[in-house]
């Protein structure tokens, strides 16, 4: 491992105190299965899954099946306890969390650990989007917006529910018989409209937008659309504990039914 990717991999074990206290833990106590895990920091199976994957290149499972610290994770230790690594690299930081905003990162992280907040934000974005939506005389097809012209806010309801209801069960299902995970189920549910925010963005700049060249409005569309796509991504990596790939598998399904539902529009 060269200098500079170990520095970033140490970086970003250190840059979030639930992975520095899981490192104290095992580091204290030789090792501990997940579920001990859980009951001692207290937070949610999905959030535990994600900061023990960020923390895989210095943790390991024993023929137990018990979380250890490899020897990286050793030296990872005392670097913390001797506070040789500053954290409080502010430039640093400012990048990071800019990336974690456009890769999707910022919402699921954070709304893995807190439920409540989770239902409530996707059922605050989810009337945002129906109201923007029946303004702007738009609907969903999956990931793709349509316009409808004439349309009641009724209409615009049921379409959105049903739209978000087709978008879990593509999710649900591509994470369950293809890829053998589950768990996690109505937070995921409620991740799908928060996942869906960058579209939100668009449907309230439509107005302004749609008065630009069709192939420039197009354009920022995709934008929009790639970065929801990416929230997708994330929240399935951090909801259903599943690697990149696979989470990308269950995406691109996704996607691919919305570009059946929108050419079949």
């Amino acid at each position: 491992m060269n200098k500079k990717k170990n520095s970033n991999l140490v970086f970003e074990a250190i840059s979030h105190p639930i992975r520095i206290k899981i490192v104290e833990l095992l580091a204290e106590k030789g090792e501990m299965g997940f579920s001990e895990l859980k009951e001692e920091l207290g937070i949610s199976t999905g959030s535990i899954y994600h900061h023990l994957s960020m923390l895989s290149d210095f943790i390991v499972q024993n023929e137990k099946r018990k979380y250890v610290l490899n020897q990286d994770g050793k030296r990872l230790y005392r670097l913390i306890k001797e506070n040789k690594f500053q954290v409080s690299n502010e430039n640093k930081s400012k990048l990071t969390k800019i990336k974690n905003m456009f890769t999707g990162a910022l919402f699921p992280v954070f709304l893995s650990s807190h439920s409540r907040i989770t239902f409530f934000m996707g059922s605050l974005i989810a009337i945002l989007n129906v109201l923007g939506l029946y303004n702007n005389e738009l609907n969903y097809k999956l990931l793709f917006l349509i316009d409808v012209r004439i349309t009641t806010l009724t209409d615009v309801l049921l379409n959105f529910i049903i739209n978000w209801i087709i978008i879990y069960i593509i999710l649900e299902i591509t994470s369950l018989i293809f890829l053998k995970t589950k768990g996690n189920e109505l937070s995921l549910f409620f991740m799908i409209p928060i996942s869906l925010f960058p579209l939100l963005f668009f449907i309230y700049l439509w107005g302004f937008i749609s008065s630009f060249n069709q192939n420039f409005t197009r354009f920022v569309f995709v934008l929009f659309q790639a970065w929801s796509f990416l929230q997708i991504i994330r929240a399935m990596q951090i909801m259903k504990n599943l690697s990149l790939q696979q989470a990308l598998i269950s995406a691109l399904v996704l996607y691919f039914a919305s570009v059946v539902a929108f050419l079949a529009f």
